[in-house]
Formats: C-alpha cells, structure tokens, sequence
C-alpha cells in the first residue's frame, strides 16, 4: 500500500495535478543555478518590475533573493516536500507563490510571466503523477508560461561533457535516489548538440539573444564562456585556466585530466561543456552581440569575468572594473599542468627545476603591508608558465612571506594529485606530509615547523575522488596477465608431475612384479630344499656321515 505524507501546507502553496508526495529534489541536488558564476546571468535579467517564474529545482538562497528583487515570483515545483519548504521560506515575502505540481497540467494558464528561469534542465521538471512526456513536450509547457516579448533562460545538460565523460559512476547504472531519473533514456526529442538546441528555440518562436556553456560539471558550473566559436587564443588558454584550475574540476571524477588536457590542445574544449545556457526573447528582434566572455567563480567564491573587446582583454572582479588588462602570453600553460606531466613520466630534474622556479617567482613578489592591499591567487593553478617567466592570472600581494606562500601552494598540488588520480613518482603508501616534504626539498625551502597545521587547514575542503580509474584497470589487466602466466606455469609443473606420477606407478608396478618373482623364487628353493631333506639318499647319508664327523672332532681334540 502507498503511504501518504501529510504536512502542513503554506498558504502560498497551491497543489496541482502532478504533485509528487514522498519525493524531495532538493534532498538530493541544490539545482540549477548553484554556482556564482551562473547567478551573474540570472541577476542581469532582473527588473524591479517584472513577473518573474522559476521552474524547476533551484537552490533556496537563489529563490529567497530573487523575492526580494522582482515585483512577482511564482515557483513550479513538483514535489510536496520541497513546495512546503519553499513556502515556508516565502511566507514573509509579498507577491510569491508555489505552484507544485506538473506545468503541462495547469488547471488554467496563469498570467503570462516576463521572465521564465529553468536553470536545472526539463528532466526535473517532469511529474511522475501523470502520463511521461519526453523533453521536448516538457518545454512546450515552460514556453507556454512566457509572454511576448519575455525572456527565457534556460540550461540544457550536455550528455556528451565532460562531467559524463570522467564519471565514476554511469547514471544509467546507479542505483540510487540522487542520480535518478525518469528521462535518463534515449529520448529522441532532447536537443544533444549546441545547432539542435537552437533549432528548437526557433521553432518555438524564441530569439537566441545570449548562448553561453557551462563547465566544468553540471551541479556546480564554475566557468561560463559565450561566444566560444570567436575566441583567441588567449581568450582560449584563460578557458583552459580557469576550467582546470577551479574546485569544481577537482570533483569531476576519475581523473579526467588527460582528457581535458586532450581537449584542451585540440582546442575543443567547448564540445565538452557540462551543458549550455541561454537567454532567449519571445517575439521578433535580432540577436544580441555574440561578445567573448568567460565568467568564472574562484575558490574563494569572487566572480571573475574576462572580456575580449578589440584585442584586448578586460577584466571585472564581483563587478567592479580592473584596471590594467589581462596579458595572456602566446602558448602558455597552467603551471600545475606542467608539474603534473612531469610527475607522470617520473622527470624528477624537470620537477625540480619547475618548482624552484615557483619558489623564486614567489620570492619577487610583494607582501601584504597594510589592509587595503589585495591578496593574490598564488596556487599552481592560478599561474601560467611563459618563455620569460610566470604569470599570475589573479595578480596581488602575499598574505605572509614567500616560504609561506610557496608551502601553501606545494599543499594545494599535493590536494590536486590526490583529487585527480594523478601519477607521481613516489611509493603509493607515500602520505601527503611526506610529498610535501618531499617537494619542498626539491624546491629548496626551508623544513616546514608544522606540515601537520597545514595539511589540516587543506583538509576541510570537501572530500574530492582519488580514483584513477584507467590506471586502475590497467593494472587489473596487468594482474590478469601475470596470473595467466602464472597459471600456464601452474598447469605445466601440475603435468610434469602427474607425468612423474605416472612414471613412478610403472615403476612401481613392476618392482611389485620382480618382487613377486622373487618370492616365488624363494619359495620354489625352499620347497626344494624341504623335499631333498625329506629323501632317503639324504637320510642314509647324514647316517654315514654323523660317526665320521664325531670321529674327526675327537682326533681334532
């Protein structure tokens, strides 16, 4: 028997057709528009004044401050648990409402909205309360909410990205809640390439004013770039920099940095975007711009945004203005990535000179003098390597001193080694104190007072996959091979000696043979001899002899 949840259900909560009872997404997934960088492209589609619906899971802050921003917010949601806890969230909110339920079995069209957000995809969107509808039925429905001459924004999973590509786990063989999904089949009616997703836009009347990519997983789109079909080179390696070097990259999966790093060389890393996001327009008007940017959000949560405008590339940081543009040397690469390639061929010299020579940029740069001065990024992953030296892609002071800063940096290599799988040149059972220490003598600084301290600082960024799985079925195929070789000697020693067992039977068997041959020998002889002695020559003879005998011992005497 299905159980029934009951709740006590906000007013601004309304139950329609559709409504999923004992089934949460935001228990599983935060939704789209998680990252920093993605919510630039929401807020900048904002007025005051606007009807504003959100469809689908989104994270509760996002739909929290979008409440206070817009004059109407209504928010499509199909599960009772998450409606109930978006309401409650809302209740103090004036002109909001939770519709939950599925969109394509409205009771009646509501008023027509001026911007419709589906940051998350239509795989979330659809109820399982009602008939399945494929994808492209699923956004017949959200287009049917948005009035003329209204905005769209929508994110669209790439199937083919990098996030699939690198994942520990298939989604179509994991068995569990989070990765479920009642569309995660061949549906033929879901856009898979950037011209499909357009195609279906147009057919439905809508305008691509903005189309932007995602990268580098679907949960948690650190960098979004548009205009990626016109970018320079640079604009290329700054792409590559900051898709490498973000945090969400580190929790991808089974080490996928060959992979980008494939990519990357081949310039197509565009093609493995985690999925596509676009502003559209309902109504006639041409296309926006196709402009050259890259946002990205840091580590420490700033949002980083780099535009190409007449050769040149500005830069903006949580919107304010930087004065100076980016110089993106011709060519370069991520410092982290070359000490990777030389941890992966074992290239000790090569590692050694690349770390000396962090040390020694880090020892020309200035330190922190007073409060207002802004502190740089200087993690290998955030330094490019160019033919007259290294160049930092967040410039600014030091925190502490250079041994300090170049410990904090051999820390946070150490943490992208184990994040990635990556192969290096020491023992497997070599711990991360150990590699550090390790490293640091190559790059000649001093012994560190307290790895310990440090190592825990960078331990609480979230667990992260150390899995490499081709090197691990690489080596599962090499285990098998040397056991084949094994059992093939096995089988070889096991007939030798069935063939020396079987020798040693004959032997045996004949030695049984002899043996008997010999005891009837023997007792042939000693039936020969029991009949001579009972003969009467025999008798008559020892007669004779006894009185010849006695006479001979007594002369001997």
């Amino acid at each position: 028997m299905t159980a029934t949840v009951t709740s006590d259900r906000p007013a601004n909560v309304t139950l329609v057709k559709g409504a999923m009872q004992r089934w949460s997404d935001l228990e599983h997934a935060p939704g789209g528009g998680a990252s920093a960088a993605a919510r630039t492209y929401v807020e900048q589609q904002l007025r005051p004044d606007a009807r504003v619906a959100l469809v689908g899971p989104h994270p509760l802050d996002l739909i929290t401050g979008l409440a206070g921003q817009v004059a109407h917010l209504t928010v499509f949601t199909r599960s009772i648990p998450d409606a109930v806890l978006i309401g409650n969230a809302l209740l103090e909110c004036e002109g909001t409402e939770v519709v939950c339920g599925s969109v394509a079995h409205l009771p009646e069209a509501p008023e027509p909205f001026d911007l419709v957000i589906a940051l998350d995809d239509m795989a979330r969107v659809l109820s399982l309360e009602t008939e399945v509808l494929d994808w492209q039925e699923v956004f017949d429905a959200v287009r049917a909410l948005l009035a003329d001459g209204g905005t769209l924004l929508l994110g669209v999973e790439n199937e083919l990205g990098l996030h699939r590509i690198g994942s520990l786990r298939s989604r179509y063989t994991s068995n569990d809640d989070a990765t479920w999904s009642a569309t995660a089949t061949f549906d033929t009616g879901r856009p898979r390439t950037e011209a499909a997703l357009t195609g279906v836009l147009a057919d439905a009347g809508l305008v691509v004013r903005r189309l932007g990519i995602g990268l580098p997983a679907w949960e948690d789109q650190a960098v979004i770039a548009t205009g990626t079909r016109s970018f320079s080179p640079q604009m290329d390696t700054l792409l590559a920099a900051a898709t490498l070097g973000s945090a969400a990259f580190r929790r991808v999966g089974a080490d996928p940095t060959r992979v980008t790093r494939a990519a990357v060389l081949s310039g197509r890393l565009p093609d493995l975007a985690s999925g596509w996001f676009v502003v559209a327009g309902a109504g006639s008007g041409a296309a926006d711009e196709d402009v050259a940017t890259i946002t990205a959000t840091t580590p420490s949560g700033e949002v980083v945004t780099y535009t190409e405008r007449d050769g040149a590339i500005l830069t903006e940081r949580d919107g304010v203005a930087v004065a100076e543009p980016v110089e993106v040397p011709t060519g370069s690469r991520l410092l982290s990535e070359h000490v990777l390639d030389a941890c992966a061929v074992h290239d000790l010299p090569a590692l050694r000179s690349l770390l000396r020579r962090y040390a020694g940029w880090l020892a020309g740069r200035p330190t922190r003098t007073s409060a207002g001065d802004r502190v740089g990024d200087i993690r290998m992953d955030a330094v490019l390597v160019a033919d007259d030296g290294l160049v930092a892609l967040d410039p600014g002071v030091l925190r502490g001193s250079a041994e300090d800063a170049a410990w904090e940096g051999l820390a946070d290599l150490v943490r992208v080694i184990r994040a990635r799988g990556a192969r290096h040149p020491w023992p497997s059972a070599t711990d991360d104190r150990t590699m550090m220490s390790i490293m640091g003598a190559m790059a000649e600084l001093a012994p560190h007072p307290d790895l310990e301290a440090l190592v825990g600082t960078e331990s609480r960024e979230p667990a992260l996959p150390a899995y490499d799985v081709p090197g691990l079925l690489a080596v599962i195929e090499r285990l098998t091979e040397t056991n084949t070789a094994l059992a093939s000697r096995a089988q070889w020693f096991e007939d030798r000696l069935n063939t020396r067992e079987r020798e040693m039977r004959l032997r045996t068997a004949r030695h049984d043979e002899e043996l008997k041959r010999v005891v009837r020998q023997q007792e042939l002889l000693r039936s020969s001899a029991e009949d001579v002695r009972r003969s009467i020559t025999y008798r008559a003879g020892n007669l004779l002899i006894g009185p010849v005998r006695k006479v001979r011992d007594r002369g001997g005497r």
